[in-house]
């Protein structure tokens, strides 16, 4: 999946990262590091809703997570754009 940083003028301070929070009904939270914007998670299950938000990090530390998006994976493999 991949996503558009925030705008410069809700910046506070330079990014220099992100985490990626996945969640599903019934599991717990993955979290994933990324320097660019873009992340893969990989062993989705077919036809489960999955929900995603992503928070932007920087020298003074992590900020909030984006509004939830949610998605149902698909049998192939399909990109996401957030």
């Amino acid at each position: 999946m991949s996503w558009s940083p925030p705008l410069p003028a809700t910046q506070n301070g330079i990014i220099t990262g992100y985490t990626v929070r996945l969640s599903y009904p019934g599991g717990a939270n993955i979290l994933r590091n990324t320097a660019t914007s873009q992340a893969t998670f990989s062993s989705l299950v077919s036809g489960t809703v999955y929900s995603v938000s992503v928070a932007a990090r920087n020298s003074v530390g992590l900020g909030p997570y984006s509004a939830a998006q949610r998605f149902t994976s698909a049998v192939t493999g399909k990109r996401l754009r957030l």
